[in-house]
């Protein structure tokens, strides 16, 4: 009696904050509000322990990461503090164990998503590989998601048993979280998931408010591991089906596009012809091709691939990088190309320098700059068509070539390392995938040299 009438208590005390919380005035244009996940998490979490589910406590946290390809100056954020954590990031769990994010989403960015990576052996064994589809923007389940999927309430389930996501998915219906329920699904069909360790990926790209940013990667948001009773039988989830990519629109299709990118490419031989400039090679991009279920089968290190981009390297993607491009004073790269989030083809698209293996810098650039690049080299193309193209100039010395230039600084990419650009091409609105590689116009890079002596090394 004295038990059933605390949890009496209980459930009406957390009704009663849910209901103040959600007072007009007190939480401005329904926007979540970390109280309100606290008790979302009470009903939830009550519901499942009293089915016998045992909990266990961790953090989602931003980590700085430059290994593995990571995109140049975006933090990620990682699930940490759980019982089986390891130094690097990675956590095991049960097969039939979940981990339960109740969260607020960011607030206005153009990309966010949640993924959890299998990751599994070490050194050059390792395959760190997507099993699926990332929740992301496009898609994601929140609260009030007619309005806005910035700053709602969301739940994400990471789980490869179809039981334990059922009373984890009842639990939320219980804390009035359904419609705001995500399953990140553990593909248990493609490896063995007993002696499996695993990733979660947060991603969050282009702020509106640096401000903002700031303030939600120090949420430092709970998370917590869902045990079910150890006699209950296990029921794997069936394989997933991938978002199919492609919109059946190309970018060589609009009007007058590839014969811009011609004239483009000719105004920028002209241009560094006239100051002397001696064109040294040119390099075209190519997508990597990382699929994390492949990497999955074959044993093969997919770099924390995301489905919802393309990786496009204008060098090897392993070492020794044979295609990597030496930078001394007089050195200068023109990254050449469509802008597919002008196009329509994608949701963001930047480029970042790298060098020895697939290890990141803060160097980037992204489409909100390229606005104009073209025309810096071309002023006389059509400026709808040059607003759809990119000119950006990375090089050691940007004198002269501001403000669509990146400086390689000696701090970033040493004097005597080479290095090279990676561009990432996110989530086609249509298809709220990666964008179809065959549908993109693949970007190039021009290496002129400059006249002048490069100093010696040393």
């Amino acid at each position: 009696m004295a038990l059933a009438l605390a949890n009496h208590i209980r459930r009406l005390h957390v009704a009663l904050t849910l209901l103040v919380l959600q007072l007009p005035g007190d939480v401005a244009d329904d926007k979540c509000d970390t109280r309100l996940t606290d008790a979302y998490y009470s009903t939830a979490l009550s519901s499942l322990l009293r089915q016998g589910y045992t909990l266990s406590r961790g953090v989602m946290q931003v980590t700085d990461q430059n290994g593995f390809g990571a995109n140049p100056g975006n933090p990620y954020v990682l699930y940490q503090g759980l019982p089986q954590s390891n130094d690097d990031g990675s956590f095991a769990i049960g097969e039939q164990d979940a981990v339960l994010l109740i969260a607020c989403t960011p607030p206005e960015v153009r990309y966010f998503s949640w993924r959890s990576y299998l990751f599994r052996g070490g050194g050059d064994g390792l395959v760190f590989a997507s099993m699926g589809d990332p929740t992301n923007s496009l898609v994601i389940n929140t609260l009030n998601k007619r309005q806005t999927v910035h700053e709602q309430a969301t739940a994400i389930v990471t789980t490869g048993d179809a039981t334990t996501y059922e009373d984890v998915a009842a639990a939320l219906q219980t804390a009035g979280l359904g419609d705001a329920t995500n399953l990140d699904q553990v593909e248990l069909s493609l490896f063995n998931g007993s002696s499996a360790e695993y990733v979660m990926l947060h991603r969050a790209s282009i702020w509106s408010s640096e401000a903002a940013r700031d303030a939600y990667f120090a949420k430092n948001s709970t998370i917590y591991l869902v045990r079910p009773p150890a006699e209950r039988p296990s029921k794997p989830l069936p394989l997933s089906a991938m978002r199919p990519r492609g919109s059946g629109s190309k970018e060589k299709d609009i009007p007058g596009l590839l014969d811009s990118l011609g004239a483009l490419r000719q105004a920028v031989l002209s241009s560094m012809s006239a100051v002397g400039g001696v064109l040294n090679d040119t390099f075209r991009c190519d997508d990597t091709s990382l699929v994390g279920r492949d990497c999955i089968a074959n044993d093969i290190n997919c770099l924390g691939d995301n489905p919802d981009a393309n990786y496009i390297t204008c060098a090897s993607p392993l070492p020794p990088h044979p295609e990597s491009h030496s930078s001394g004073l007089h050195d200068v790269f023109v990254f050449l190309g469509t802008n597919c989030r002008a196009t329509g083809k994608c949701t963001y698209h930047n480029a970042g320098v790298y060098y020895e293996a697939m290890k990141s810098t803060v160097l980037t650039t992204d489409d909100r700059s390229w606005n104009g690049s073209a025309l810096a080299f071309a002023p006389t193309l059509d400026p709808s068509l040059a607003s759809q193209l990119v000119a950006m100039v990375f090089a050691r010395n940007c004198s002269g070539f501001d403000p669509f230039c990146i400086k390689i600084t000696y701090e970033q990419v040493p004097q005597g390392e080479t290095w090279y650009p990676v561009s990432r091409t996110y989530l086609d609105p249509t298809s709220a995938t990666g964008p179809l590689i065959d549908e993109l116009i693949m970007p190039s890079v021009l290496h002129f040299v400059l006249p002048g002596t490069d100093p010696p090394l040393g």
